[in-house]
């Protein structure tokens, strides 16, 4: 782990950006979002004093203009709300870094977020517009809203909020940094900002909040249908601003409606004094009026409740029920869910009836139980010895009456009960003790009669002896004595 002016972070955990890398950081047990940018650096000691003095200045100049910025942004709140901007910017070594508070949103994609309701859509658009409304109150301009700096969550109420995220290329109104400096994601440049990064400088007085403007006017069309704008040369790769900057209009899609229609078409105007500002743009969404349009009746809102509870009933294991009957099931489900977003009252009522249908009609196909599997039993009563006189009788008596038990049992169809019958034999067969002669007081004789090969004491009263032909037999001790097989230790 490393640890940069009281951040730990994992540098091996980098995410690339367009002007750095960025971490998840920590310091005293709070989680941060640590960016550490690619340029500028600073100028390493021993090279030319000119160039030195050069680069130190530049350096110095963009650190200062990152500090006001982060007190200007202080003052409209403490980097948590809907604003979540810098809390820190520093150097360390040759590299500069900003520290900005680590925020768990999930975000919904822009193909999710077409499917909102109708207030859903005006609420993120009206507390985007407010956010933005507050930076721009102090003359700072974002310089790369995209959706992806645009985190979503949820209010008290459960409907999305927007939050601006990443001022790590912001700058104050007309007073940008050097186009070099001045990073945006180009897709969402405006033509004034376009022309500046091509080194028209003066077009550095001309670079206000309503280059944001003309960013978020794409922004909100995502929002609303998923995609951008279609202007001529789209399908060739060229940008929103090249279209509009050639004089030529953005198709809009038919499901704006009117005054949002109208509302766009001004954020994307050429000359940003002709842009509406993001206060007048918060105003049109709250009051969904921009030009001689009027407001749009909001639609009556849908219940799913009754849809929503039998769709938790639906199994979460469907293989036990017959293919035909789930096959039924999952296309009803299809079939919801292509329509649920669009739907009125009572179309959602009539899938709320389907579903309940096909979710009663599940048969429980017939299962054909597999036969246990004895296998490990086999291979354990294999190794048993034929011979198992070498072993005490009570480890024997043991091992029988497991193996007796095994064979009793051997039609059962749960694998769960074989393998516990067969760790029951597997310790019976372990737990075969050898048998120590030691304790007798007889031993086999030294030389043992002709006919006899081998003489095994059991006990003090019994002793199996071995013929030379391979048999064997159990004795008692005073015949074996007699027989001169056994004799006294």
């Amino acid at each position: 782990m490393e640890v940069t002016h009281g951040y730990q972070y994992d540098k091996a955990d980098g995410h690339n950006s367009p002007n750095g890398t960025w971490y998840r950081a920590e310091s005293g047990g709070k989680k941060y979002f640590l960016k550490k940018f690619q340029n500028p650096k600073f100028p390493k000691d021993g090279i030319n004093p000119k160039l030195y003095k050069s680069k130190k200045q530049e350096c110095d100049e963009w650190l200062s203009a990152k500090k006001k910025l982060i007190k200007a942004l202080d003052e409209l709140g403490n980097g948590t709300g809907n604003i979540i901007s810098p809390r820190d910017v520093f150097r360390e070594k040759l590299c500069f870094y900003q520290v900005t508070y680590w925020i768990d949103v999930q975000t919904d994609s822009l193909d999710k977020i077409k499917k909102y309701s109708y207030d859903d859509k005006i609420m993120l658009l009206k507390t985007y517009a407010a956010a933005l409304k507050k930076v721009h109150s102090k003359e700072i301009i974002h310089g790369d809203l995209k959706p992806d700096n645009i985190l979503i969550g949820k209010s008290a109420s459960g409907k999305p909020v927007a939050k601006l995220i990443d001022f790590d290329d912001s700058y104050f109104s007309k007073q940008a940094l050097s186009p070099d400096l001045t990073v945006v994601t180009d897709a969402y440049q405006s033509p004034e900002l376009a022309a500046y990064k091509l080194g028209n400088l003066e077009y550095r007085s001309k670079l206000t909040c309503a280059s944001d403007v003309f960013a978020s006017g794409i922004i909100f069309h995502q929002f609303w249908c998923g995609d951008m704008p279609d202007y001529p040369g789209k399908k060739d790769g060229k940008f929103v601003f090249e279209a509009v900057a050639s004089g030529q209009k953005c198709t809009l899609h038919k499901s704006l409606p009117d005054w949002l229609q109208n509302l766009i078409q001004a954020m994307l105007r050429p000359l940003p004094e002709d842009r509406p500002t993001m206060e007048e743009v918060h105003i049109a969404v709250s009051e969904q009026s921009f030009g001689d349009t009027k407001p749009v009746p909001t639609p009556k809102e849908v219940d799913f409740t009754a849809l929503d509870k039998v769709w938790a009933c639906i199994p979460k294991d469907l293989s036990i029920y017959t293919p035909a009957t789930v096959k039924t099931l999952n296309d009803t489900c299809e079939k919801i869910t292509k329509v649920r977003d669009s739907a009125d009252q009572a179309t959602i009522d009539k899938c709320t009836k389907l579903l309940y249908s096909a979710l009663k009609n599940l048969e429980k196909a017939e299962i054909s139980t597999p036969a246990a599997d004895y296998s490990k039993i086999d291979k354990i009563l294999s190794a048993v010895p034929k011979d198992l006189s070498d072993y005490t009788a009570e480890s024997v008596a043991k091992l029988k009456k497991a193996i007796r038990f095994v064979e009793a049992n051997r039609n059962l169809s749960s694998q769960n009960e074989v393998d516990k019958l067969t760790k029951i034999l597997y310790a019976a067969y372990k737990g075969l003790q050898m048998a120590e002669q030691g304790d007798f007081s007889i031993k086999p004789a030294a030389t043992l009669p002709k006919g006899y090969s081998k003489v095994k004491i059991l006990s003090e009263d019994k002793v199996c002896v071995y013929t030379a032909t391979g048999s064997k037999m159990t004795i008692p001790r005073v015949a074996a004595q007699s027989m001169g097989l056994v004799v006294p230790k």
